[in-house]
């Protein structure tokens, strides 16, 4: 597994033969002896987490783990989570989800399968469809019926992050919150900010003048100053964070989490 991990991780075609070929050894373990799954996992397959420069291949390589574990569990998202969420390390954790929630199926007219599940920010980034349909409605308060803050703040993430509208005169203010740094609407629009720059570079007079109008929140600023120097291409993950979990794990509770009655689609 290791040859095969080491052939694959070039970047080409979005890194989908890395993912294959770390799907295919999960499924050959299985799931029955977990230390050995995980062993397999750390030693062979994604055992390059700290190398220097190598973060978004060693996120590539988690991700590949998710779609090997929502294989291995297609009938049961949450178990599957469940396995991603036993790694304490918020990186492999929201690596491994993505691949989960990449194989669901993503039903245009519900939240499901992201309101009722763990790591709802890793989902919401494939509800594209959603979110687009929600969008020519003009529906606004598009996250407002989720059940609790954790899911929320998940939405508006996977909200911003698939939204198309990149006019920075626009950009989050639904989720300014009315006193900043009152929680948890200072983090919601922290939430919305990371999102926006998940998927966009701006230059640099540009995002310095954004960072600046957002300078009183102080939770949507320091997203601003992790991404100032952020290169996808060239993380080392010993010194830097891929996804802000800390930032999305804020109110995750498992006592109401793992709890969550299905969120009504707004009017």
């Amino acid at each position: 597994p290791r040859h095969a991990v080491e052939i694959t991780s070039r970047d080409i075609l979005h890194k989908a033969p890395l993912h294959a070929s770390v799907w295919s050894a999960i499924e050959a373990q299985g799931l029955e002896d977990l230390d050995a799954m995980f062993s397999l996992v750390f030693d062979e397959l994604c055992y390059f987490r700290d190398y220097e420069g190598m973060g978004d291949q060693w996120i590539s390589c988690a991700h590949g783990v998710g779609h090997g574990l929502g294989m291995l569990n297609p009938d049961n998202i949450a178990d599957a989570l469940d396995v991603c969420g036993a790694v304490d390390d918020g990186e492999f954790q929201y690596a491994c989800a993505t691949g989960i929630f990449m194989n669901a199926d993503m039903d245009p007219t519900t939240f499901a399968p992201c309101d009722t599940n763990r790591f709802p920010a890793a989902c919401y980034r494939f509800a594209s469809p959603l979110f687009s349909k929600l969008e020519e409605h003009n529906i606004k308060g598009q996250c407002d019926t989720q059940c609790d803050p954790y899911h929320k703040m998940g939405c508006i993430y996977g909200q911003r992050y698939v939204s198309k509208d990149s006019d920075l005169k626009h950009i989050c203010k639904e989720y300014w919150p009315r006193i900043p740094n009152q929680e948890p609407e200072s983090l919601y629009h922290a939430a919305c900010v990371e999102g926006y720059f998940a998927t966009r570079t701006l230059k640099q007079k540009t995002f310095e003048a954004f960072c600046d109008s957002v300078k009183a929140n102080h939770a949507s600023y320091e997203v601003c100053e992790r991404k100032r120097d952020f290169d996808r291409k060239n993380v080392t993950l010993s010194d830097d964070t891929y996804y802000n979990a800390d930032l999305f794990e804020t109110y995750y509770d498992p006592l109401t989490a793992h709890n969550c009655s299905p969120a009504k689609i707004p009017s």
